[in-house]
């Protein structure tokens, strides 16, 4: 499936990977942020607005910026941008720790 879709698609890789290998990248880093939906969902179950915020917010974010620089693309934001999001969300899930 890799081999089509790498054939499919001209990703520009910064690492030097060719188009399988960044599809791979990009199944192994982004797709893995997606094991924060359980915890958004409980939080959400809990009825905790914040949590469920801070949670969703880090997902979406970190799943955007592993995304973006896997396969050197740009949505919506660059893969900075998506980076500095990913960063503000962290610090805002350990500080929630705190309250």
């Amino acid at each position: 499936m890799a081999d089509l879709l790498g054939s499919l698609f001209s990703f520009k890789s910064k690492y030097g990977y060719n188009n399988t290998e960044m599809i791979l990248m990009a199944i192994i880093t982004a797709l893995t942020n997606f094991n924060g939906i359980p915890g958004v969902l409980i939080n959400h179950k809990r009825k905790c607005a914040h949590s469920t915020f801070v949670g969703a917010f880090v997902t979406i974010c970190s799943f955007m910026y592993h995304f973006c620089e896997s396969l050197g693309i740009r949505i919506i934001l660059n893969e900075g941008e998506w980076h500095r999001l990913d960063n503000v969300g962290a610090i805002c899930g350990i500080v929630s720790l705190k309250i």
